[in-house]
């Protein structure tokens, strides 16, 4: 089979597409999502359908449009075209097959060009991807073996997958050291019962030496019943051959009777033939003399016969007539009923009229413009007035809301105005917290100095330059950090001092290097004068009117209250805004309430309606008028019907009248007259029914005639042709050699018949001969006294066995052991019905296992040799064989120089390379039957620049006995083929 080309309808991303003049060996190249296993999918659904929505496959349904499949033209094997068509439907799809011949036909003609071949079979054999070579290097040692063995039989690795399923389900139920599958469990509880039953073992004992001994006289009873049997079956033997021995006697006369009758030839039921000939003949003989009375009866009853030929000419109308009478009293009926239809119109549409009060006369609707335009406009002007009248209740809503927010903010606004302090007092406040500042500052300033005296007391004066120059400049920063601190808390009087101080500190520290000479007792008086400076300050800021942490509280409390305030002044100015944007939209919908209104009145005047009525109840008068409206054109289609139906009875009329000119009609009214035509037309219609029949049968009667007469010739005929088979030429000689043909059937018969008995009986041909002399009485005496004998031991024995039983029940229904009895065959019963569904999964396993066998005997070892001569090319000689190992099942290959080496011990290119070789292999294989496409996606993306060399020659080897499709995106794989054999997908 060959794809010749093919027709995308729609299918993934291809809309109208189509391939032409498809080679043996087609490339089709393209990048990324450009549609190859789009085109590869489109070749399996045409020919297989496509797949199911709950499979996994993905069905490439488009997303921009409807159309969805498309068609394939292949060249069958014998060189014959057909055309696939598949397209949407039920589950797979719609398929049409037109074969060249004009042969068209569905699924089972498909079924049939494609041999039985199935989309699973297909893919496992024909088509193969990367994904299937990604399977190779994922597989390491034995499942790798397996992976290749499967697929060297089915293609794919689902031979190896269900038989680790059976494998995985027997485990499952049963393992030989295993504790958890259920076998195993059921079997251990097994044995715990039977432990439990022999510890009853003084009662057990007893209990099988009774059961032993019952089994041995059961055994026992079974040989002397089967020797009973014997016996009896001899005994009919004997009295068979004795019955039998009188016909095998008179068999043997017979024979000899026979033999001395001559052959007779007489036909097979001659006599019966012959009685049967002269019967027939004298019936026909019979018959030929009733048909030729019986014609003459029918030439009278013609002749007697007469028809009126008026009624005959005017058949047509008149059978019109008659069969349209219904019709006519239909149109009176329909007739009555418009005007009833009509009078019911008039009533509702005054009814209607006088809902509405209009200003103007009711046959004036029919003018108005009742247009979908006019009531679009009604109901949007009503729901325009009903979205106004909801505005409204939430205008009303907000306003109400708005007026109390406003009224409790500016009544919280004025209770924190009252809590807040005044300014006088917090200009009291802030001076004491400064001058708290003051202190605070100048207690650190006095710390500071007393700690630089002490320093300068204790200090060697030698030391001044260099252990005291750090204190230095610690003291000058400190006290310019006391100064900027003053300013940044607008102590400015503070801010004053501490930068004096560090200039007479600067000066002092500075001095003091230029007098090294003089002594400690004039350096630390600068520090002197400024500590009784400061003294001075503290004592003058000692007494406050108030605490200074309270004066502090205090304030912050007024400028929390003071945010406050100004954030409720704030909500009160966002309210009035509100307030008076509330005010705008009443306005405006004032505004609008008005324009509805009148548009309103406007409408309901171009209908002369009533200003209320315009207003409240526009839509509801509006469908009043289409109302009458619609019965207005009621009333004109009615008005018509009732005149056309008017037209069709007076036509009905005027036939009647132009009919009775010619013949005559009795009666009043239309339907008497039509009345009366049908009964004199049907008496009319009788008369030329009855001659017809009686010239049919005229007729008849001759061709009976002359059948009878050509039917008395055939029986002559046979009667002699009877006589010849006979060698007779009379009917007495007939009968003569009739009789001697029934003396030898007779023997025959006789002779059939005892044969037939002696097969029933069951003797055998042999021992006939010679005849053995029938058996004496005394040997059917001494055969009925070894059955007496035997009877008599049995008897005996069945009571003993009866002792034995009661014995054995007695223990049964003795309490414990009956009870564990029980429970321990129920467990066997429960093991039995387990075993049995495991059995079931061995049977698989084993059938599996045994076709496999069967196939590596067979067909595996063609496909090996033939995927071995494929591997020695890939691999440039490198390897020469592949092996099977029967015993594990289990693929091996040889290297030139004479090593094994196991799949999973060569490279993932060359493992590749392997699995290549034998699908390859098994495609050719059965392509020896049926040649089909083999389709490959992109494949041998591992394979070096030397061995993908060698790969292309085995594809062109292959395409010159099957077609073969290579999808790629890799460009640099293009060199290897022809430009004409290359498709560029965009």
């Amino acid at each position: 089979m060959k794809i010749k080309e093919l027709t995308i309808y729609g299918y993934g991303k291809f809309e109208l597409f189509s391939l032409k003049n498809l080679g043996s060996l087609q490339v089709i190249y393209g990048p990324n999502e450009a549609g190859k296993s789009t085109i590869l999918s489109f070749i399996q659904s045409i020919l297989f359908g496509f797949p199911l929505k709950n499979s996994q496959e993905s069905r490439f349904e488009p997303k921009s449009h409807s159309k969805y499949g498309g068609q394939l033209v292949i060249e069958l094997d014998d060189h014959q075209i057909a055309r696939i068509e598949r397209v949407k439907g039920r589950a797979t799809g719609d398929v049409t097959v037109t074969l060249e011949n004009g042969v068209i036909g569905g699924e089972e003609l498909l079924k049939e060009i494609l041999g039985g071949l199935d989309r699973h079979l297909f893919q496992g054999i024909y088509s193969f991807n990367i994904h299937g070579l990604q399977n190779v290097h994922k597989l390491k040692g034995e499942n790798l073996n397996r992976f290749l063995f499967s697929t060297g039989t089915i293609g794919t690795d689902q031979l190896m997958e269900l038989e680790n399923t059976l494998e995985k389900e027997m485990e499952k139920r049963f393992k030989k050291a295993g504790t958890k599958p259920e076998l195993n469990r059921k079997l251990n509880e097994l044995k715990e019962i039977e432990t439990q039953l022999k510890r009853s073992q003084e009662q057990i004992d007893h209990y099988d030496r009774l059961v032993t001994s019952r089994d041995e006289m059961e055994k026992k009873l079974y040989d002397l019943r089967m020797q009973l049997k014997q016996i009896d079956e001899q005994l009919i033997r004997m009295k068979e051959w004795n019955r039998m021995y009188p016909l095998l006697v008179e068999k043997q006369q017979l024979l000899q009777d026979l033999s001395k009758l001559k052959e007779v030839r007489f036909p097979k039921d001659g006599r019966r033939r012959f009685e049967q000939l002269e019967l027939e003949k004298l019936s026909v003989e019979k018959r030929i003399a009733s048909f030729t009375e019986r014609k003459n009866q029918l030439n009278q009853e013609i002749k007697q016969l007469n028809i009126e030929n008026a009624f005959i000419e005017n058949e047509g109308k008149l059978n019109w007539l008659i069969e349209d009478l219904p019709n006519y009293q239909s149109l009176v009926d329909q007739k009555m009923k418009i005007e009833q239809d009509l009078e019911q119109l008039i009533d509702e549409e005054q009814q209607l009229a006088s809902k509405l009060d209009l200003g103007c006369p009711v046959n004036e609707v029919e003018r108005f413009d009742l247009s979908f335009a006019v009531k679009d406009t009604i109901l949007d002007l009503m729901s325009r007035k009903e979205f106004l009248k909801k505005q409204r209740k939430e205008l009303d809503q907000q306003d109400e809301i708005i007026r109390f927010k406003l009224k409790e903010k500016k009544r919280e606004l004025n209770d924190l105005v009252k809590k807040k302090l005044p300014d006088e007092e917090i200009t009291k406040l802030k001076r004491i917290l400064e001058n708290e500042g003051e202190r605070q500052l100048l207690e650190k300033e006095k710390r500071w100095i007393i700690n630089q005296l002490d320093e300068l007391e204790h200090t060697p004066f030698q030391n001044v330059n260099g252990n005291f120059r750090m204190p230095k400049v610690i003291g000058i920063f400190l006290m310019m950090v006391f100064a900027i601190t003053s300013l940044l808390f607008n102590y400015y009087e503070m801010a004053i001092a501490f930068f004096s101080s560090t200039i007479i500190m600067i000066l002092f520290f500075f001095g003091m290097g230029k007098r090294e000479s003089k002594g400690k007792s004039t350096s630390n008086l600068p520090l002197k004068n400024r500590l009784e400076q400061v003294e001075n300050k503290l004592k003058e800021k000692t007494s406050y009117p108030f605490d200074p942490y309270q004066a502090k509280m205090l304030l912050e409390k007024d400028s929390d209250i003071e945010k406050r305030i100004e954030l409720e002044r704030m909500n009160v100015r966002l309210l009035e805004d509100q307030f008076e944007q509330i005010t705008i939209a009443n306005e405006k919908w004032e505004y609008d309430w008005n324009r509805i209104e009148k548009e309103l009145k406007q409408i309901g005047d171009l209908f002369y309606l009533k200003p209320n009525i315009s207003q409240q109840h526009l839509p509801e008068s509006f469908d009043l008028l289409e109302k009458i409206k619609n019965i207005q054109m009621e009333k004109k289609r009615l008005t018509e019907q009732r005149r056309h139906l008017d037209e069709m009875l007076e036509s009905r009329e005027e036939q009647i009248e132009e009919l009775k000119k010619q013949m005559s009609i009795q009666g009043t009214s239309y339907h008497e007259r039509v009345l009366y035509l049908k009964q004199k037309m049907a008496a009319v219609k009788e008369q030329y029914r009855k001659r017809k029949e009686l010239v049919d049968q005229k007729e008849e009667l001759n061709k009976e005639l002359n059948s009878l007469k050509e039917e008395l010739r055939l029986i002559d005929e046979k009667e002699a042709q009877l006589f010849k088979e006979a060698n007779s030429d009379s009917a007495d000689s007939f009968l003569a050699m009739e009789e001697k043909a029934k003396r030898r059937a007779h023997y025959l018969e006789k002779i059939q018949l005892i044969e037939k008995q002696i097969e029933i009986s069951g003797i055998s041909v042999e021992s006939l001969q010679p005849l053995s002399k029938p058996f004496t009485e005394s040997a059917f005496l001494e055969m009925e006294e070894k059955k007496k004998e035997l009877k008599s031991e049995i008897d005996r024995l069945e009571q003993q066995r009866a002792s034995i039983n009661y014995e054995i029940l007695q223990i049964e229904q003795g309490g414990i052991y009956s009870d564990l009895l029980q429970k321990f065959h129920q467990a066997k019963y429960e093991f039995a019905e387990m075993a049995k569904a495991w059995s079931v999964y061995a049977t698989a396993y084993y059938c599996l296992r045994q076709s496999m066998e069967k196939y590596k005997a067979e067909k595996l070892p063609k496909i090996l040799q033939k995927a071995s001569e494929y591997f020695r090319i890939l691999t440039e000689g490198s390897y020469s064989t592949i092996h099977l190992d029967r015993k594990k099942d289990v693929l091996y290959v040889q290297r030139a120089d004479g090593l094994i080496f196991s799949p999973d011990e060569l490279s993932q290119a060359t493992g590749e390379q392997l699995y290549v070789s034998i699908r390859f292999a098994l495609a050719k294989t059965l392509n020896e039957r049926k040649k089909y496409p083999l389709l490959i996606d992109d494949g041998f993306v591992h394979f070096d620049e030397r061995r993908l060399k060698q790969m292309m020659l085995v594809l062109k080897d292959l395409a010159k006995e099957q077609q073969i499709f290579f999808f790629t995106c890799h460009k640099s794989l293009l060199s290897f083929f022809n430009q004409e054999a290359i498709i560029h997908l965009p």
